[in-house]
């Protein structure tokens, strides 16, 4: 009886750990970011409003380097509904200096990230926030699977959790992707075209170095 009892427990939490898995309420693998990749950082929300056209969020990024000591930031978010024959919306959103952060290592980790031939800013104008235009490409994407690719690495065939915009830096000069899960916690940049390497590094480091 004691044997039996134990099989049927260990049955029912298998199908709950199917159930959870597949309702969304647990992380997929191939939804996760590499835990050292060069550029991404861990994402905790810390202000939600509603706004004008949509929901402006706010978020505390950290990055994730290899270093002594992490990086942290606010990014702050527009979030519009998605319209049109292909689903996007142009919106707003901006890059918060926290008091005291350095930013430069991450800003080598994200050279790598985008595949920017260029050298790091020595002397970049310092600003506190830097102000971007951005287009919402997809919401509830999903990683690395399936067809209908959005900025290369996600798709809308399966659900997901990932949110993809495209930010336009320097009065669009420079252009980079910024993938953010709000679920798993975590976001990354990712190159949009090499060509703006050098102009995407020179807009960031305003407001990365310290």
């Amino acid at each position: 009886m004691r044997e039996y009892r134990a099989m049927r427990l260990r049955g029912i939490v298998i199908v709950l750990a199917g159930l959870l898995s597949a309702g969304g309420c647990l992380p997929s693998p191939s939804e996760r970011l590499p835990s050292h990749q060069p550029g991404s950082f861990s994402l905790t929300e810390v202000a939600s409003k509603e706004a004008s056209g949509g929901t402006l969020k706010t978020w505390r990024a950290v990055s994730r380097s290899t270093g002594e000591e992490s990086f942290a930031f606010r990014l702050e978010m527009l979030l519009k509904p998605l319209q049109g024959e292909i689903p996007m919306a142009f919106s707003q959103g901006a890059i918060i200096r926290e008091p005291d952060a350095d930013g430069r290592d991450f800003l080598k980790e994200i050279a790598r990230a985008i595949e920017a031939e260029a050298d790091i800013p020595s002397h970049p104008e310092r600003v506190d926030r830097l102000e971007f235009s951005t287009a919402i490409l997809g919401t509830s994407l999903r990683r690395n699977v399936g067809d209908d690719l959005v900025a290369g690495r996600f798709t809308s065939t399966k659900p997901g959790d990932w949110i993809v915009f495209k930010l336009f830096l320097g009065e669009e000069e420079a252009e980079v992707y910024l993938n953010i899960n709000p679920v798993s916690g975590e976001g990354e940049f990712a190159p949009k075209d090499t060509d703006y390497g050098p102009a995407v590094l020179r807009e960031l480091a305003k407001v990365f170095y310290p």
